[in-house]
């Protein structure tokens, strides 16, 4: 979701549920708690999603709280994801 941070008001909602967020580069990045993994523009105007995945070999959450709650990171142009004892690496640099 986008809200004016002055005023609250709500601009946009995403599709989706609950999730860890990290703005970088000026990319909005979401690694939800269902393990997915997208790349939002980053926009007040309207939910712009650019991509969508579920990293492979996904670790499985038997636990009934048990979720993917790792903020992703970014380092060097390399995108971090890691859901228990994985993780995962993607290169995100402009080619």
């Amino acid at each position: 979701m986008c809200a004016d941070f002055a005023t609250g008001q709500v601009k946009w909602k995403g599709k989706g549920g609950p999730g860890s967020v990290l703005y970088a580069d000026g990319r909005i990045y979401v690694h939800g708690e269902n393990n997915q993994v997208a790349l939002v523009e980053a926009t007040g105007d309207e939910y712009r999603e650019k991509g969508r995945f579920t990293p492979p070999d996904v670790p499985k959450h038997t636990k009934q709280m048990e979720k993917s709650w790792a903020y992703p990171s970014l380092a060097d142009g390399k995108l971090y994801v890691r859901d228990l004892d994985k993780l995962w690496c993607y290169d995100v640099r402009a080619k």
